[in-house]
This record gives structure tokens, sequence and C-alpha cells, in this order.
């Protein structure tokens, strides 16, 4: 019976008109904020690989759906993503306006599904006087300041923003409402022994969801694991043998479509991870211990943002003082959420939500040249954002019993909250611009620390016409290199800076440059390359002739 009027309350609060209102507004509020990136262009960041250059989305057909079916690309295997880009550029063309206002939609969607869902959590999690109406009226609203502070906080932006991470807000959208209706799915069979036809509706529509989220970006393995925490609590599910049995049960097909993932998703990205001697295995765990704070960190105080964070290295010999504070501190919140968990799930839940769905992203298997994003922080954030939302419930509930004035405190609050962060968002899109912003923000912030940044402005300067400023971009791009003996960049700095000397009237430095780029090509240079370098030959030529 306890069961049966959960779900029932549970289903009330679902589709009350306050959290309906609320979900809308909410997402309203989020398109608005985000609304400015419409202004953005394309950035040298994957978007050119992804979308401009890719042939295979040139056409909107059934030989492209084949294709992204059975196609790894970008080391990554995700077809949804990929057919929503070809349907973008069957209907944008080359226009970036039309991906931004799509990943902004599809953000807003989330910031929806999100009220739903967290105050779904909330009232199945709620307590003994969840079924009067002040305390579902506080639950909706706590929903709703749950889904804002996520949607609107500034590290959404890198998610949203960038027309390359149209798998993040793409995937969320189906986890969340996986999620979702694995909760209605789940209270029903927990209050009805004969289940109906619409309790497998439930569940089928969390499967199929999950299978569409791990079809848009490899990150929804984690699914089954999501879904055993909160069978855990607050589902509370595992309470006998027969319980934990069919709970289990339920999570085998996601396990075999996750199992089948995790598999595809080692095949595609075999060209991206480094070899697992070239950074040791103590390293990488200091580093992800450090990693789990940043994201705790940047989720409290959203400052210094950046599009690239350069690994750090061999920490366990350049930095092991630093990096094993973090350690003991790692190990000191572990010991602090087992000591919680002796009189409530609460903690111990979210803190396997923030582990389980961060965990791919923290390094132990390193991908790339970084050690954290803020596009990681995407999913881990929604468990931070309920638990934000838990208080502000908690704190309206306190102040609703005394009645007093007091109870529009934590709204004021709130309110200048989600203001701040609003203000913290706006003020962080055009870093996403265009090529050239976003490199030099990374480049303020990390000066001198990797070359692509350094190459990609030079570039971007070159073909604006800012010569001279692309000469020094590429000249820094080329000193970097040289330190960090990246022989396999030489070729391609030395013939992108003979184009710039060739622009800037400088031909004799140009041929110099193309010759030596051609001499420390590991690979035979691409025909642009040789094309260029018998250009530099023919006007160096010519120039003689002349004098």
């Amino acid at each position: 019976m306890k069961s049966d009027n959960r779900s029932k309350s549970s289903s009330n609060t679902a589709f009350s008109p306050l959290l309906t209102f609320g979900a809308i507004l909410a997402a309203a509020v989020t398109f608005i904020v985000f609304f400015t990136a419409l202004d953005n262009q394309f950035v040298a960041l994957d978007d050119y690989e992804y979308i401009i250059n890719n042939s295979h989305i040139e056409k909107l057909d059934w030989n492209t759906v084949w294709w992204a079916i059975t196609s790894f690309y970008q080391g990554n295997w995700h077809p949804l993503t990929m057919l929503s880009y070809a349907l973008d550029r069957h209907l944008w063309g080359f226009d970036p306006a039309g991906y931004h206002l799509i990943n902004i939609l599809l953000h807003s969607f989330v910031v929806f599904v999100v009220c739903h869902l967290f105050s779904c959590i909330l009232r199945i999690a709620g307590n003994q006087n969840a079924d009067s109406a002040r305390s579902q009226r506080n639950i909706v609203i706590g929903g709703i300041v749950g889904a804002l502070f996520f949607g609107l906080h500034p590290l959404r932006v890198e998610s949203v923003v960038w027309i390359s991470e149209r798998k993040d807000v793409l995937c969320l959208l189906f986890i969340t409402s996986s999620v979702y209706f694995y909760l209605r799915y789940a209270q029903r069979r927990m209050a009805e022994p004969i289940l109906s036809f619409r309790c497998y509706g439930y569940y089928m529509a969390a499967l199929i969801l999950a299978v569409l989220a791990m079809m848009s970006k490899p990150l929804a393995v984690s699914m089954p694991f999501i879904l055993c925490i909160i069978d855990w609590y607050p589902l509370r599910r595992w309470s006998g043998r027969d319980d934990f049995i069919h709970s289990n049960i339920d999570k085998i097909p996601f396990l075999m479509f996750s199992v089948v993932l995790s598999v595809l998703t080692m095949f595609a990205q075999q060209v991206a991870m480094k070899v697992f001697d070239e950074l040791g295995l103590l390293s990488r765990v200091l580093v992800a211990c450090k990693a789990l704070f940043f994201y705790l960190a940047k989720t409290l105080w959203p400052s210094d943002l950046a599009a690239f964070y350069v690994h750090p290295g061999d920490v366990a010999s350049t930095a092991p003082v630093e990096y094993l504070v973090y350690a003991v501190l790692a190990a000191a919140l572990l010991m602090v959420v087992i000591f919680a968990g002796r009189s409530s799930r609460m903690l111990p839940a979210l803190f396997c939500f923030y582990f389980v769905t961060l965990f791919p992203m923290l390094g132990l298997v390193q991908v790339g040249g970084q050690w954290v994003a803020d596009r990681y922080s995407y999913l881990p954030a929604l468990g931070l954002s309920l638990l934000w939302g838990g208080g502000i419930v908690w704190l309206l509930d306190r102040f609703d019993s005394k009645r007093n004035i007091g109870y529009s405190l934590p709204l004021a609050f709130v309110f200048c909250q989600l203001l701040i962060y609003g203000f913290l968002t706006i003020r962080q899109i055009p870093v996403w611009s265009n090529t050239e912003t976003l490199a030099t923000r990374i480049i303020d912030l990390q000066p001198q620390r990797t070359g692509a940044v350094y190459y990609a402005r030079a570039v971007y300067r070159n073909h604006g016409g800012q010569f001279q400023l692309a000469l020094e971009d590429i000249v820094e791009a080329m000193k970097i290199a040289l330190r960090q003996n990246r022989r396999e960049y030489f070729s391609k700095i030395a013939f992108e800076q003979a184009q710039i000397l060739k622009n800037l009237g400088r031909l004799s430095e140009a041929l110099t440059m193309a010759e030596w780029g051609i001499q420390s090509s590991i690979d035979p240079p691409s025909a642009d390359a040789m094309n260029l370098h018998e250009e530099l030959k023919r006007l160096n030529t010519g120039a003689v002739r002349q004098n």
C-alpha cells in the first residue's frame, strides 16, 4: 500500500499544472540565455571535420544512414549525432546559426525533462508529509530550481555552444527521458503484483530511449549502473531477495547494449588512445583524484573556464606532493560518504552517480591531450543539481512549517544565484564566437602550453588577412613543437608558415620553410603542400630573373 501511495502521489506531482508551467518557463529562460550563441561561427575544433569537410553528410538519404550506422568517425561511433548533422546540413547548409539553434533547443528540452525528473525523484525520496499540498508545491519548486541550476550554469556553455558537442545534448535528452520512464515503470512494478501492459510500455520506452542515448554518445554506457543506483535509492527496490533479483533482471537488456557500445567505442578510439606505458598508472590515478575535485570546484565557483586544459603529464615524478594531497582528500571524501550512508542513502547514492558518470572521463584510459573538460560535467552535474534542488526543498519545508516571512528568503537567494549564473553564461558564450576568440581564451589561461591553439589561430588569422599576427602565432607553434619534439607536427606547421610568408611577400623565406617541411615530414607530404612548394619555386625563379 505504501508503494501504491508513492506511485499515485508521484504521478499527481508529475502532471501538476505548476510543474508543467514551471518546466516550460525554465526551458524558455534557458533558451533566452543561450540565444546569443546564434551569432557564433564554426570553430576549428572538430566543427570543420564533423560538418564542413564531411562529404558523408552532403545528402540525407539511405546511404548516409548506412554510413552513420556502420562507420567510426573521428574516434567515435555515434550514428544519431551524425544523422542530426546530415539533417542540419540539409536544412541550413553551412549557416552555423541553424546548427546552434538545434543545440540550444535540445538543451532547453533537456531542462524541461529534468524539471519533471527531479520533481519525481524528490517526491519519491520525500518525507512523511510529502502528500500535503505545501510539500508537493515545495517539491515542484525544488525540481524547477535544480533544473535551472543545471541548465544555466556556465559549465554548460561548452556542451551547448560548441556545435561538435551536439552528442552531449542529444545524449542527455535521451538519458533523462529514459530515467524518467524507468522511474514510472519501477514504481508501478513495486505497486502492482500483476504487471499491466502500460507498465511494460514504460519499461520499453526507457530501454528504447537508453539505446538512442547510446547511439548519440558513448557516455550512455553508464545507463545500467545509473538505474541500479536509482533502484537502491530513492526507489529502495533492494528490500528483499526477490526484489533484488527482479531489479537486476530488469537491467540485463540495458547491460547488453552497454557492453556492445563499450566494445565499439574501444575499437573506434584506438587511434586516439595513448599507449598505456606512455603515462604510468600511478600518474593516471593521481590526476583522476584531482579531476574529481575539479568539477566540484568549478560547479561552486565557475571561473577561468577554458576549452582545453593541458594534461600535466607524469605527475608522479613532477608534482607528487600536490597530487598526493588530492588522493588523500579523495580517500577522506569516500570515508565521509560511507559514514553518512549509515544514516541516509542520499549522499552515497549521489556520490556513486557522480563517480560512475564521470569515471569514463577521469583519464585512467587516456584519450586526447586534456585531463579535464567542461563538457565532461554535463551528465555528472545532474546529481549535483538534484542535491541543490533537494536542499531548496528542505529549506522551504523548514521555513514553511514556521509560517513566517522567512519562507521567501530561500527563493530570493535562488533567484540571485541563478541570475549570477545566467550572467556568467552569457559572458562565456562569446568565447566560442570563432576560432580566434576560442584560441585566445586558451592561450590567455595557459600560455605556451600547447602549439595546437597557436596553429589554429594562425590559420584563422591567415585566412582573415592578418598575416603578421598569423606569423607570430605560427612561429610560437613551431617553438612549442620543437621544444616538445613533436616531429609529427613539424611538416604541417612548416607548410602553414610557408603559406603565411608567401602572403607577406617573403618568398625566399617561404621556399626555405617549405623545403624544410618536406625534409622533416614523416609521411609523404600532401598534394596541397607539394603544390605550394612548386609554386614557391616558380615565384622565386621569376623574382631572380626580374632582378
